[in-house]
């Protein structure tokens, strides 16, 4: 039983199925990505929190019932995305046992889980075959694939309208603060006093804080926006890259992919032996 709680890099090192499998992102250790993202999420909703303090002018309370469907949504996705187990139906189902011909008809074999789906690839990080597998995500500690690749999309598109929301709380609290009283008297109401500075640093604070993120976010969902369209998953994807002559024929920059996946980790894995990535065909 592993008994860290958190790691701060993935163990990808080769291990039997009887030392660990991973079941889902909530499997400990928890990848410190995973705890990352939860906290800075909390720390934009508590920026805004206190930027607006709590005003009740219609255009913050038409902000609070956006950012609180949104971040409602992005807590519900990011649960579903996390709490899935992803595995190949058929992994283990075959070990220790004679397989009939018939049966494994098709089927690739994985040295760990057996035969399994012609899809499936097997993920060293959860030690276990991943049907439709399209890559291992340190945001939310899982594997990606068949079972929760809409979910993990839907997520994307969440976080992409919530980081624009969050740009757009920004403009309009700055232009209002510069023409209105309404966040100066609401400040002195809740905290007793205002102080342009403080107040000016906390809006510079979040708008920088909120666009790191968004960088990321939107090249994310732009990558699986085209990757859908080219019905391709993250790991076709980099398995073709590698393997192309001229790389700029694929479609997006290397930067992209080199922001938003562990290429390390995929390039790694796509250089595995035959029998733990290729998982080559039982001729039957």
């Amino acid at each position: 039983m592993n008994k860290k709680i958190f790691a701060f890099r993935d163990d990808t090192k080769s291990k039997e199925a009887d030392e660990f499998i991973r079941k889902n992102g909530f499997t400990l250790p928890f990848q410190i990505f995973q705890i990352l993202s939860f906290l800075i999420f909390i720390v934009i909703i508590a920026f805004i929190i206190c930027i607006s303090a709590l005003n009740t002018n219609p255009i913050f309370i038409t902000f609070y019932i956006f950012f609180g469907i949104l971040a409602i949504a992005i807590l519900v996705l990011s649960y579903i995305v996390t709490s899935i187990n992803p595995i190949d139906p058929l992994s283990f189902k075959y070990i220790n046992r004679i397989a009939n011909e018939e049966d494994i008809k098709g089927l690739y074999e994985c040295d760990i889980c057996g035969f399994v789906e012609p899809q499936s690839k097997h993920c060293k990080v959860c030690n276990k075959c991943v049907s439709v597998f399209d890559h291992h995500c340190m945001w939310v500690n899982n594997c990606i694939g068949k079972k929760n690749y809409k979910y993990f999309v839907s997520l994307l598109l969440a976080l992409t309208i919530f980081h624009c929301f969050v740009f757009l709380f920004c403009a309009v609290t700055f232009f209002v603060s510069l023409k209105h009283d309404t966040i100066k008297d609401q400040w002195n109401k809740l905290y007793g006093s205002y102080n342009d500075a403080l107040f000016y640093t906390l809006i510079c604070a979040l708008f920088v804080l909120n666009g790191i993120f968004f960088v990321l976010v939107i090249q994310l969902f732009g990558l699986h926006i085209y990757l859908i369209s080219k019905k391709m998953t993250t790991y076709e994807y980099i398995v073709n890259r590698s393997n192309s002559e001229d790389k700029e024929k694929m479609g997006i920059k290397t930067f992209f992919e080199w922001i938003i996946i562990d290429k390390k980790r995929l390039k790694k894995t796509a250089s595995q032996s035959e029998q733990d990535i290729e998982n080559p065909k039982v001729e039957a």
